[in-house]
């Protein structure tokens, strides 16, 4: 019974990890990506306004 604790408490500890690493990444990279995909908006808007200006 001693064998079956140790595993479930390994499993515990691997699952808690396994979250906490899901966790903290989702935090880093959907503000990352987001400020990504921003940026990507106003370069393109840039360069739309850029091409269709008239030329003198």
């Amino acid at each position: 019974m001693v064998l079956a604790s140790a595993w479930i408490k390994f499993w515990e500890i691997i699952l808690t990890i396994g979250f906490g690493s899901f966790a903290i990444l989702v935090l880093i990279v959907i503000p990352l990506g987001a400020r990504d995909v921003l940026r990507l908006f106003r370069k393109l808007d840039a360069d739309s306004i850029e091409k269709n200006k008239p030329q003198d």
